[in-house]
């Protein structure tokens, strides 16, 4: 019993601190600024479950004990989306249905995303999903952006395939400084 409430501990931990990851990513200042993601709490949110995405897809990878901590992964996820409703103000009664909406937009982009990230898939796939998704609240940037953004995915999704301790590639500034000029 003992032991499997550490390893439950340490799952838990894990999970928080690829949650830290997965935010921490989201919020770098290329994707709102030279890539043109919404700076608002929509756009974050997007990022945030782009990158969450990422990082749950690789986590169920992993057999059995990889299913158990993107299970836990996704627990410390909507528990910080809870506390961030919450510190916005919205209403005790009202959380529960916004976090579950919010766990439903997670499903449905990581469903999305998988299938885009998928071999075989359209060519195009991947940049639909992010102008409905990501851009789905402005106008879609320039191709040239959405590109960038598109490359900088499948990037993130085959350089975590190979990493037993997660660590996002940073976004190409190169690029970002062709963008901001």
């Amino acid at each position: 019993m003992f032991t499997y409430l550490k390893e439950k501990a340490r799952r838990r931990k894990a999970a928080q601190a690829l949650y830290e990851l997965a935010a921490a990513q989201a919020l770098k200042p290329c994707f709102y600024k030279a890539w043109q993601v919404p700076d608002s709490f929509d756009g974050r949110f997007e990022m945030l479950i782009l990158h969450s995405f990422l990082v749950w897809r690789r986590l169920k990878a992993e057999g059995s004990t990889g299913q158990q901590l993107s299970q836990d992964f996704f627990d410390v996820l909507f528990v910080q989306m809870d506390r961030t409703l919450r510190e916005r103000g919205v209403g005790d009664l009202s959380v529960p249905r916004h976090v579950k909406a919010m766990m439903r937009a997670f499903k449905g982009r990581a469903l999305a995303y998988d299938v885009a990230l998928s071999p075989g898939s359209a060519p195009d796939s991947l940049r639909k999903a992010l102008i409905r998704n990501v851009y789905g609240t402005v106008a879609p940037p320039p191709q040239d952006v959405l590109e960038r953004l598109s490359v900088y995915i499948v990037d993130c999704d085959v350089s975590l395939k190979g990493q037993r301790h997660l660590v996002f590639p940073e976004p190409d500034h190169e690029k970002e400084k062709a963008v901001t000029g």
